[in-house]
């Protein structure tokens, strides 16, 4: 198994790449960190050649120092890659560029800006055709013991049905926990989301 997880190295993001590196430990999965430039950072046409190097080093040196960290945690290779772009769109492209098994990123980042809450979250997530786990908070486990699996009526949430209770047998003693909200007081519609659950 192959793992993306982008990294904005702020310490939540270095938080989501730990968590990443017990999830993958569970599943012996490989793990590549990725670090996106944006592209519309207008600061960027400001900065000299010599200040975007050192930012290039300094980028480096920092993933190389996460990379170290969850290596240990997950005992498997651990890459990392530096790129270009708009943060969901380049995560969905290197996601299926290096045909990876399932994207694992954070939800607070706070580095400079809120860089992957809402709108790039929910973009990629929306998007990617593969799964996609969000992680929430700043506490670090080595263990889960809840999963929320949020249910509607579509197809796509019905396909991700099966793939939620495998994770929850490998947890143990863990739970899952399945969500439904019922938007509008349609009696047929409850009726199909109780037996859906």
């Amino acid at each position: 198994m192959h793992f993306l997880v982008p990294v904005d190295l702020s310490e939540h993001s270095k938080t989501t790449a730990e968590q990443a590196a017990y999830f993958a430990l569970r599943h012996a999965a490989d793990i590549t960190l990725l670090y996106i430039k944006e592209t519309s950072s207008s600061f960027r046409r400001f900065l000299k050649k010599d200040s975007s190097e050192q930012l290039t080093d300094f980028i480096q040196t920092e993933l190389d120092k996460i990379k170290n960290s969850i290596s240990e945690i997950s005992k498997k290779t651990v890459t990392s890659i530096v790129a270009s772009g708009k943060v969901y769109e380049t995560i969905l492209e290197k996601a299926e560029e290096l045909k990876v098994d399932k994207i694992i990123m954070g939800m607070n980042g706070s580095y400079r800006i809120n860089r992957f809450i809402g709108t790039n979250a929910l973009r990629v997530v929306k998007q990617s055709k593969i799964p996609v786990l969000i992680i929430k908070g700043e506490k670090l486990k080595s263990a889960w013991e809840n999963i929320v699996l949020p249910l509607d009526l579509t197809k796509e949430t019905t396909e991700k049905v099966d793939y939620a209770i495998e994770e929850a047998k490998k947890i143990k003693g863990g739970v899952l926990r399945i969500v439904a909200i019922l938007k509008a007081n349609d009696y047929e519609i409850h009726q199909r989301l109780v037996k859906q659950m």
